[in-house]
């Protein structure tokens, strides 16, 4: 399990983005472990799991450690059997490419429904996103737009 460096912006997703999505796959997953410090999540997308751990650098939300390892799909099942299962982050990712980028578009289901997020990793905290029509407000340091949040406090209740 190697270290890597995560740099994400995190954006409302306002307008259409359907004719764009190269792809798109389900995903749900469940956390054994939250604080401000440190995250460890289980995540099932499609036929594969892994463990996650993602810790802020210097408190950003933008740019953090991450350490991921692929575990088997049954071992992540029972994993996230052990988390509430009320607080399991389900969703469904469509893949967008434009220019350069490839835009992660999570549509939440559940407790989440009716929120739609768009991610963009990229190689440098300061790099140029171009105008993207569909791109609203900026909440990539909003903490209450993480996915770790989400599980405990559903957009539902807001």
């Amino acid at each position: 399990m190697a270290k890597t460096i995560e740099i994400e912006r995190k954006f409302i997703v306002d307008g259409e983005y359907k004719d764009k999505v190269s792809n798109s796959y389900d995903i749900i997953q469940g956390y054994l472990h939250i604080s401000t410090d440190i995250s460890i999540r289980i995540r099932i997308c499609g036929d594969k799991a892994n463990i996650n751990i993602k810790k802020p650098i210097n408190g950003s939300l933008i740019e953090r450690e991450e350490w991921e390892i692929n575990i088997d799909i049954n071992d992540a099942k029972s994993l996230l059997s052990a988390c509430d299962k009320d607080k399991l982050v389900e969703k469904t990712r469509h893949i967008v490419k434009i220019q350069n980028l490839i835009i992660e578009v999570d549509e939440f289901k559940g407790l989440n429904k009716d929120l739609v997020l768009a991610e963009i990793e990229l190689d440098d905290k300061n790099a140029h996103i171009p105008n993207i029509s569909w791109l609203g407000k900026e909440v990539s340091e909003d903490i209450k737009y993480t996915n770790a949040y989400l599980s405990e406090h559903p957009f539902s209740t807001w």
